[in-house]
């Protein structure tokens, strides 16, 4: 098992959207509202489908992993700016059940990566379309 702090976030813009300053002092907002950052599929799409999602830091967990948390799965999908190391973020129905879940370090985890991510992440999205 991995250990890894564990935090929830929702399908909606107030846990999906960045505001950063461009290269010329311009604000930009980016809303992934409903997406995820491995495919061009909808969280909507994949969650119908009985897909549960976690975003990971791609540099720790590739994409098209399969993550064991408390007896559930999850496939590492996303990812976030927030999201570095050993930091697993779930993908929650609401905003209040992401926040009543809070961080919770030193969880263990289970992760499976596959031979070859790319085509896991292929596979996925291409079951639930």
């Amino acid at each position: 098992p991995l250990q890894c702090e564990m935090t929830a976030y929702c399908p909606g813009p107030c846990c999906n959207t960045e505001i950063y300053t461009d290269g010329n002092g311009r604000k930009v907002t980016s809303d992934w509202s409903n997406r995820i950052a491995a495919g061009d599929i909808s969280i909507e799409q994949l969650r119908a489908a009985g897909i549960e999602l976690a975003a990971v830091d791609r540099s720790e967990i590739p994409f098209g992993s399969i993550i064991r948390y408390e007896h559930r799965y999850y496939a590492a999908l996303d990812c976030g700016s927030k999201i570095k190391g050993y930091r697993i973020d779930l993908l929650l129905p609401s905003h209040a059940r992401a926040e009543d879940f809070g961080r919770k370090p030193g969880q263990s985890v289970t992760v499976w990566i596959p031979n070859d991510p790319e085509e896991a992440v292929r596979e996925i999205i291409g079951r639930c379309r």
